[in-house]
């Protein structure tokens, strides 16, 4: 997953080939303009494709490999959305995460919507500290990073 801040881009736990990652790095240099806003953006990497084929010829070898290779780690690392579900009552003292594949804008009306698309994924306790969570080590920093935690929170990975 791809994160436009302040004119910047900050690639978040992206794994895959030297190769890959190479070029991953390539296109931001070269083609990140497409994603700067002013506002905090999360990107997944298929977003980040669309948007350079949108702009510029694929037809060019360089784009076309570029493109191809952002779509390959978008299958490797599809990103997730965390989100603390607000709890119906404070007797369990616990709030639980759960995740949904795919960059979910608004995950409350998301999951109130349709909760049984979203999947277990931890606890967060009456503290506002992390429990448990089942996601990656960069997942779990920022979660932590973000602490205390409340209900309500939406964490990208």
């Amino acid at each position: 997953m791809l994160k436009s801040e302040c004119n910047r881009i900050v690639m978040a736990g992206i794994k895959g080939t030297a190769y890959e990652l190479e070029i991953l790095e390539l296109a931001i240099r070269s083609y990140g303009q497409v994603l700067r806003s002013v506002a905090e953006r999360h990107y997944s990497l298929a977003e980040f494709a669309a948007k350079i084929e949108a702009v510029y010829d694929v037809k060019t070898p360089q784009t076309g490999e570029v493109v191809r290779v952002l779509r390959l780690l978008h299958e490797a690392n599809p990103p997730r959305t965390y989100y603390i579900v607000p709890a119906w009552s404070d007797q369990a003292g616990q709030c639980r995460i759960v995740s949904r594949e795919g960059l979910i804008p608004d995950a409350h009306k998301s999951y109130q919507a349709a909760p049984g698309l979203w999947k277990e994924a931890g606890l967060m306790n009456s503290l506002g500290r992390l429990v448990c969570l089942s996601a990656g080590p960069e997942v779990q920093e920022e979660f932590r990073a973000c602490e205390p935690l409340m209900a309500g929170t939406v964490i990208y990975g």
